[in-house]
């Protein structure tokens, strides 16, 4: 993997089905603040693991109608950001709330495609 990259896609598991916003990412070194938004994004529900859903402008996480469980990915690229930097802060906006839920969050380094065609 390029050192200059990182992978930072949110695996996000959760009880009821939830549809989010994709907000920017703020990267805070010294006094300043520098913001990216997600370069991929994508869902993929468990009944179907090679298929999955980044032409969409909203993301799911949970379990679908069916009760599948629906797993969120992002991708964000720091290559363009200042070698010193230590920190990124990820904020996401709910506009859809079906139930309070527990949210986990994963760093995975394998690449995908945003548009399907892989498992991932």
């Amino acid at each position: 993997m390029n050192s200059k990259k990182i992978l930072i896609i949110l695996l996000i598991i959760l009880v009821p089905s939830f549809i989010f916003a994709i907000p920017p990412v703020n990267a805070i070194i010294k006094d300043g603040t520098i913001s990216t938004v997600a370069e991929k994004d994508t869902h993929v529900k468990q009944y179907y693991p090679t298929t999955n859903y980044g032409g969409q402008n909203y993301f799911l996480v949970g379990r679908d109608v069916f009760s599948a469980a629906v797993e969120a990915y992002f991708y964000f690229n720091f290559s363009d950001k200042p070698v010193n930097w230590k920190d990124a802060e990820i904020a996401l906006d709910l506009y859809s709330i079906g139930s309070t839920a527990n949210l986990s969050v994963y760093l995975i380094e394998d690449t995908w495609n945003e548009f399907g065609g892989n498992e991932l």
